[in-house]
């Protein structure tokens, strides 16, 4: 029968020499219970329990191998667990193991920085189907062994790699196309975050149901920016992927471009017709419009008929012309016979 630890004594009543100590941490039993240390500062505790026999043992209260212990599912079957190191121990051992196993088991593989461990990686099993990860870490301080236990879910952190994803077009909508989750696709929901025209992002969610895509009307004057990021639902326990790296589809446009490119090209085309119209014209304006006689000069002769008839009269306008006779002298001299004709004869 599993009982739950008793404290039987105390510092005045326990003999040095037959003292046995417990973690401050979780100690692994039919239950995993949680002491606080605190409370017995000062004191030498002996703790009475039924416990799996590997993981009972003496172990110092006053020391810590390690802190914030944290284990990642991020693959089939794959999961690293880490932590920082609090006791400096050149044997610092991982083990784990499940609920329903009595068996601990050694990492295999180790992560760290040289000779200090810093984290385990675990592979082979499927983390998530445990109830609960029960880790335990062993090493010496000052000659006496520590054990430091602890209890994680490894559904209460799920990660994976950012999806992919591509962009079509298909009639007047954007597709986005995810890549599906590599496990558990019934706990995960995608997120879509997409901006168009620098304005601010939208947020669309795919599922399985959807195939992991999203539709999205597209405006063909703007750029479409997208990046995805996949979440472990809360149904099946936390986590999420880091957002994607952002993709690009289209580009900006001005939305009235058209209206200003009329506004600009129309007139210049006018101006420019008008302009050769002026230069053909001058060139050929006798044969576009030949001379006439004024019209101003027949209203002129109509109006003004008496009075140009008169000055007509005064300038002798429109009489024949009779020369005056020329006055010439009748007086004849009569020259005599020369000379010559006196001796010819």
């Amino acid at each position: 029968m599993r009982t739950s630890p008793q404290i039987v004594a105390d510092k005045k009543n326990i003999p040095r020499d037959k003292t046995l100590y417990f973690t401050r941490n979780t100690l692994l039993a039919q239950n995993i219970v949680e002491y606080q240390p605190e409370m017995f500062s000062g004191y030498w505790v002996i703790v009475l329990i039924t416990c799996f026999s590997l993981m009972c043992g003496v172990v110092d209260v006053v020391s810590d191998l390690v802190s914030n212990v944290s284990c990642t599912y991020y693959a089939v079957e794959k999961m690293n667990c880490t932590w920082n190191v609090v006791t400096l121990t050149p044997d610092l051992q991982f083990f784990y193991n499940n609920k329903t196993e009595n068996i601990l088991q050694p990492c295999v593989i180790y992560i760290g920085n040289g000779h200090t461990r810093t984290g385990c990686h675990l592979y082979g099993e499927e983390f998530l189907s445990y109830d609960m990860l029960y880790i335990s870490f062993t090493g010496s301080y000052e000659g006496r062994p520590i054990k430091n236990m602890f209890l994680r879910n490894p559904g209460d952190s799920v990660t994976s790699q950012p999806p992919k994803f591509n962009i079509t077009m298909k009639g007047d909508n954007l597709v986005i196309q995810s890549s599906h989750p590599n496990f558990k696709e019934n706990c995960w929901l995608y997120y879509v975050h997409v901006s168009k025209c620098n304005e601010d992002g939208q947020l669309y969610t795919a599922v399985k149901d959807s195939n992991w895509s999203v539709n999205v009307p597209y405006d063909e004057s703007c750029q479409y920016r997208v990046r995805v990021k996949a979440n472990y639902t809360e149904f099946c326990g936390s986590g999420a992927s880091d957002w994607s790296e952002i993709k690009e589809y289209g580009a900006n446009n001005d939305p009235n471009l058209l209206v200003k490119a009329a506004a600009i090209v129309i007139p210049i085309s006018i101006s420019c017709c008008l302009i050769i119209a002026l230069m053909l014209f001058r060139r050929h304006k006798d044969k576009i419009l030949p001379k006439v006689p004024e019209p101003s000069l027949l209203f002129r002769d109509m109006f003004n008929d008496n009075k140009e008839n008169k000055m007509s009269k005064e300038l002798h306008v429109g009489q024949l012309y009779v020369p005056s006779e020329e006055l010439v002298e009748a007086k004849l001299h009569v020259e005599p016979k020369s000379t010559l004709l006196h001796l010819e004869g």
